[in-house]
């Protein structure tokens, strides 16, 4: 049997169980919720032990991060930004150029809430994705896109000619 703590109500569990089993898994529990849970021993349909409770909490819901959004984003560098999620422990970061369907690790267990990342292909488009490493648990991904600055063309200037013969000329520029 087994309760939310401080209720007087007690759920039976699947049972009775056979003598040889040393195990019982309860599902459909609250998060962060304290339970009893007890357990005695019976022969032939009768109780011979006392009731021996424990108790445990189960974990908190690991949210994913929300908030995802790029800064700072020039010719080959971005930072990457997400929201704090609480009772996060560290948050796994990985990013690809969209095109690309491998994933590059930037951190598995990054402890803040933003990367500069360098290195990057000017005037292409990048995903990346976060997700929540908690106690115990992980949440799903979180994923946003963003462009990289193309490098601007800038036309050759000044445009000159020199050393003009009769027959050739040389044309001259600067970049």
């Amino acid at each position: 049997v087994y309760r939310v703590l401080g209720n007087p109500t007690w759920t039976s569990g699947p049972g009775p169980l056979s003598q040889t089993t040393t195990s019982q898994t309860l599902s459909g529990l609250l998060p962060s919720t304290t339970y009893q849970y007890g357990i005695q021993a019976q022969c032939a349909g009768l109780t011979v032990s006392t009731l021996f409770i424990i108790q445990f909490t189960t974990l908190p819901v690991c949210n994913a991060p929300n908030g995802l959004l790029a800064t700072s984003i020039l010719y080959s560098s971005a930072t990457l930004n997400w929201n704090i999620v609480a009772g996060a422990s560290s948050y796994r970061l990985e990013y690809k150029p969209a095109s690309s369907g491998t994933w590059l690790l930037l951190s598995a267990t990054m402890t803040g809430n933003s990367y500069g990342l360098t290195g990057l292909i000017s005037g292409t488009l990048y995903d990346y994705r976060v997700r929540t490493n908690c106690t115990g648990s992980s949440s799903s991904y979180t994923q946003a896109q963003f462009s990289t600055l193309i490098i601007p063309c800038t036309p050759p200037n000044p445009v000159f000619a020199s050393s003009i013969t009769s027959t050739q000329a040389t044309i001259n520029w600067n970049v």
